[in-house]
């Protein structure tokens, strides 16, 4: 009996450390989320009756509307190569872009990265913003030569895991209108600025 109760403690002795591998694998892969607000801002003139001297029509989309993706550092795109940070809202065929340039990028990929003019300084970061099919002449295609100002901030990069989190501001003046999709009056279409604001985090690198 007693040889037999010894048997079964080492048998639990032994299955003991299986018990406690099961904590010791990789940490689950935290979900993707992300935010974007957007703003059409159209001037008014003459000013409205309450001194309004600009119409502001906003929109925000929720995470489970958008999906995120992140390229590079090294993907191509038009006349760059460097990191890519794209969010679509496929429902209504609408894309934000921002490209940092390889040249441009720390070692760590974090940091804030300042946009300019495409068209005058071709090795600094920029975004556009695009509404409706490329393969026609979009809604609203801001690109890169509309651009007033914005940043872009990638706060945490994680090479392990090769997840990115970080945010942006991006503001183009002057935007051939939009006023069509944003459901104005013939009166009131005009060019506007279009503001965009949005967060993204644990956004996988491909």
């Amino acid at each position: 009996m007693k040889h037999l109760f010894a048997l079964l403690l080492a048998a639990g002795t032994v299955a003991l450390p299986a018990c406690s591998d099961t904590s010791d694998g990789d940490d689950p892969v935290p979900a993707a989320e992300t935010r974007m607000d957007r703003e059409l801002r159209y001037p008014l003139t003459p000013p409205a009756a309450n001194g309004d001297t600009v119409l502001v029509l906003a929109n925000g989309y929720p995470a489970e509307v958008i999906k995120a993706t992140a390229i590079g550092p090294g993907a191509t795109w038009s006349s760059y190569m460097g990191l890519q940070i794209v969010l679509e809202v496929p429902s209504q065929a609408e894309q934000v872009r921002i490209m940092i340039p390889d040249a441009k990028l720390s070692p760590s990929l974090t940091g804030q990265y300042f946009f300019d003019l495409y068209k005058t300084k071709r090795n600094s970061a920029g975004g556009s913003y695009v509404v409706g099919s490329a393969a026609t002449r979009p809604l609203i295609d801001t690109y890169f030569n509309a651009l007033s100002n914005g940043s872009i901030s990638i706060d945490k990069y994680d090479p392990k895991t090769k997840l990115i989190s970080g945010w942006f501001y991006l503001q183009q003046a002057s935007v051939s209108d939009p006023g069509a999709l944003a459901g104005l009056g013939e009166p009131l279409r005009k060019k506007c600025t279009v503001v965009l604001k949005g967060s993204f985090a644990n956004v996988p690198v491909q």
